[in-house]
């Protein structure tokens, strides 16, 4: 069996003197020579505050087999 695919991933950073921000993303997918695929995307983001704390954090893979 033989399998191919592609993927993009994207990064990004602000900053300024109040607060700062960064999210990441990839998806993948993937499909072999019988049909079958595999299909991965997440999703991750920060923003810290002026002090540096975290404010808003999350992180949300989903992944799809078939």
């Amino acid at each position: 069996m033989t399998y191919s695919g592609h993927s993009t991933f994207w990064g990004n950073f602000n900053v300024n003197e109040r607060n700062a921000n960064t999210t990441f993303t990839a998806s993948i997918h993937i499909r072999g020579s019988d049909g079958s695929s595999l299909d991965a995307h997440d999703v991750s983001h920060v923003t810290y505050n002026g002090n540096g704390e975290i404010t808003v954090s999350f992180d949300k893979p989903r992944f799809v087999c078939s």
